[in-house]
This record gives structure tokens, C-alpha cells and sequence, in this order.
């Protein structure tokens, strides 16, 4: 998977995918100038501003998005932890 894709992706959680592909071209093109790490980081700052637009506008369901993303890693965490416990050792 190029950059280009991966920063596509990671825009997209935050913006629609026409938007995520216009931005995530944008600095596509200034990689070139500048290089990946200064696109990568550019990359990050965006999806960070992005976020903190979508926190702002919708701070209810941005909470319910993290308290959902927490019980869907707690689970197989648990579940992980119970499996272990069957077996003596």
C-alpha cells in the first residue's frame, strides 16, 4: 500500500473520501519538495485538526465513538485473559 492510499484512509475517518483524496493528493504533491517525513507529519496534523473539527461540532458522539472503540478492544483483551485462565500451567 503506497502513502498516498494509507493517508487517503486515515483522512477519510475524519472528512468524506473525496475530501481525504484531495487533500491526501495535495500533499502528494509537495512530497516531492519536501519529503516523507514532512509529508507524514503533515498528514498527522491534518487528521488532527480534522479530528478536533469533528470533537467540537459533535463532542456527544465523539464521545460515544471512544467509549465504543474502548469496549471493542476491552473485549478480546478479557476474553484473551479468560482463555489463558482455562489451561493450568
Amino acid at each position: 500500500m503506497c502513502d498516498t492510499t494509507r493517508a487517503e484512509t486515515l483522512l477519510s475517518f475524519f472528512t468524506s473520501p473525496d475530501c481525504a483524496a484531495a487533500i491526501a493528493g495535495d500533499l502528494t504533491e509537495e512530497r516531492q519538495h519536501h519529503g516523507t517525513s514532512w509529508f507524514w507529519q503533515h498528514v498527522l496534523r491534518t487528521a488532527l485538526g480534522l479530528w478536533r473539527s469533528a470533537l467540537t461540532d459533535a463532542p456527544l458522539m465523539m464521545l460515544m465513538l471512544a467509549v465504543a472503540g474502548g469496549l471493542l478492544l476491552a473485549g478480546p483483551v478479557f476474553g484473551g485473559v479468560a482463555a489463558i485462565n482455562l489451561f493450568p500451567h
